[in-house]
């Protein structure tokens, strides 16, 4: 038993480890493409690294999140939600950790990232309030939720590709905060502190809140169709 259930988590691990992967270099490709004030352009392109992450079946917390609503066995669904959430988190900052590195003496690179990341700072009479985060989290958890939702309903694969490449620009594009390329922003630019940790809290409660609330919302415009019954009485005698 114990094997299998350390097997199921290296799984996991394995599966979130590398979406954490894509989504830090989703990150870092948007701070590229700041540094060639090319932003807009980069947020479409970030689109690419969900896009890989949901078609290769990768364990990302955002996604994961929602299957917490039709498990039957909600408190072993959590404690999975949370060992993802954990992976990707870690995963992010340690590949964020790397490129500074990698990129060390870069300033073009590291203006470009204390330019996205000084609007994840709470507070301190510099930044927004954290009502603004909240808001700004839940926008985007709306956002990515229907592209999310759209791309398992429709099977045109170039719908599929438009709903997440078209919901990653868009949130961009509005400067809405998602709670994972959020944490490689402030890693990287080095602004981690009591402030952008708080940014990071309440974009992960805003992204979660709004892609149950999208789930729910699709559910009910959307009902699954119940097949009827083909059994016919039999009215002979």
């Amino acid at each position: 038993m114990k094997k299998l259930v350390s097997s199921h988590y290296f799984k996991l691990f394995i599966s979130a480890f590398i979406a954490g992967v894509i989504m830090a270099l989703a990150g870092f490709e948007l701070v590229a493409a700041q540094s060639l004030n090319l932003y807009y352009v980069g947020g479409f392109v970030q689109g690419f690294g969900l896009l890989a992450i949901i078609y290769l079946g990768l364990e990302l917390y955002n996604t994961k999140s929602l299957t917490i609503l039709t498990s039957k066995t909600k408190l072993k669904t959590f404690l999975e939600i949370v060992f993802v959430f954990i992976v990707n988190i870690l995963t992010i900052v340690l590949v964020a950790v790397l490129i500074r590195v990698m990129t060390y003496g870069n300033d073009t690179l590291i203006n470009a990232a204390k330019k996205i990341a000084q609007y994840r700072v709470i507070g301190r009479g510099i930044g927004k309030e954290w009502y603004d985060c909240l808001i700004a989290s839940l926008f985007c958890g709306f956002i990515v939720g229907v592209g999310i939702n759209i791309y398992k309903r429709v099977s045109h694969p170039i719908l599929k590709f438009l709903s997440i490449i078209l919901a990653t620009g868009i949130y961009v594009a509005c400067g809405f905060e998602q709670v994972m390329t959020n944490t490689f922003y402030i890693v990287f630019a080095d602004m981690f502190n009591g402030s952008t940790c708080l940014d990071i809290f309440i974009t992960l409660i805003g992204n979660t809140a709004a892609c149950f609330g999208v789930y729910y919302a699709f559910k009910f415009l959307f009902p699954p169709k119940v097949e009827a019954n083909n059994d016919t009485p039999n009215t002979q005698n």
